[in-house]
């Protein structure tokens, strides 16, 4: 009767794993806004939004990525198109992209601001708090729009 238990709860997450695998491929297929890798170089003074992420990818790195796409382009048209602000969107795990993951002690799909002079990096901030918002959509949008906006105007 043990044995018995024992096999079917090991059954039962063989398949709950093997159905996990499936839904993250098919989610990492379909990611939404993506923009491919942008690691170019930069040139001049600007703030740099990025947005990192991994190759596989949950719905909610996505989402993630979907409302700081829409909060950029909604909020700071302006800055975009002065070149004051850019968003990239960055696999870490692409061939040289690695390096971001220790550049910014990311732990997971993170926005992080990056102040650059002259072409070179002078401070960054990683946006720790969006892990903790993305479930109340208003306080996600609000965070991260403020926080671009006080970056940008101590850049």
């Amino acid at each position: 009767m043990k044995l018995k238990s024992i096999v079917t709860v090991a059954l039962l997450l063989f398949v709950a794993v093997s159905l996990t695998v499936v839904v993250m491929r098919n989610t990492s297929d379909s990611a939404v806004g993506s923009q491919g890798d942008s690691a170019a170089a930069v040139e001049g003074d600007k703030v740099i939004a990025y947005y990192f992420h991994r190759t596989q990818r949950c719905p909610t790195c996505n989402r993630i990525e979907a409302l700081a796409h829409e909060i950029v382009h909604q909020s700071f048209a302006e800055e975009l198109g002065s070149k004051k602000l850019e968003l990239r969107v960055v696999n870490i795990e692409s061939e040289g992209n690695e390096h971001f993951e220790t550049d910014f002690s990311l732990v997971s799909q993170s926005i992080v601001l990056v102040d650059m002079k002259s072409g070179k990096m002078t401070k960054w901030k990683n946006l720790d708090q969006i892990w903790e918002l993305i479930g109340t959509e208003a306080e996600f949008r609000g965070y991260v729009e403020t926080e671009i906006r006080n970056y940008l105007s101590a850049s």
